[in-house]
């Protein structure tokens, strides 16, 4: 199955850093996504979810507690992978900061 991606149609952001969540790559093969999809921001590593309206226009919202338990159960391994993300960035950021403060 080859991965689809695109541009998603809207303004939709991230909901917990506020960066541009504009583009999808489905790992699914999906053309697009639907509601209830999950994402991954590319900026903070959180996890959101996929609200799509009527007219096509794509919004990302945090998820609830029981949602995000629900996700990692059903995908541990999009757990590990992004605890590992999560902890690479960090080390990236720290790096950067030493460097350019």
């Amino acid at each position: 199955m080859k991965p689809q991606q695109g541009l998603l149609p809207g303004n939709a952001k991230c909901p917990f850093c506020g960066n541009k969540a504009d583009g999808y790559t489905s790992t699914t093969g999906k053309e697009a996504p639907v509601t209830g999809d999950i994402t991954v921001c590319l900026y903070c590593n959180e996890v959101g979810i996929y609200e799509v309206a009527e007219d096509k226009t794509v919004q990302v919202r945090k998820p609830t507690l029981d949602e995000l338990k629900d996700i990692f159960s059903k995908h541990p391994d999009l757990a590990v992978q992004v605890m590992k993300v999560k902890g690479v960035t960090k080390i990236v950021m720290t790096e950067h900061q030493k460097k350019y403060n």
